[in-house]
């Protein structure tokens, strides 16, 4: 979210050298074992997230409820 909020201040008033230290330091965009994650990678990679995370969510409760009904 910082990097939509700040792009436009990033791209009208900062140099590239200032503007690249900060979008290090904020934390704007996101590394993974060196590969940038930005713009729609970092979207599909927070999708992907969220799906997984709804698919755990799914199966652990699906296995409680199996498992109370046999009690």
């Amino acid at each position: 979210m910082r990097g939509l909020f700040l792009q436009a201040t990033f791209d009208a008033h900062l140099s590239s050298a200032v503007r690249n230290h900060l979008q290090t330091y904020l934390g704007v965009h996101f590394a993974i074992h060196g590969y940038d994650l930005s713009g729609i990678r970092l979207a599909i990679t927070m999708v992907g997230m969220i799906g997984v995370a709804v698919i755990l969510v799914v199966v652990s409760s699906y296995i409680i409820d199996k498992r109370d009904l046999r009690r």
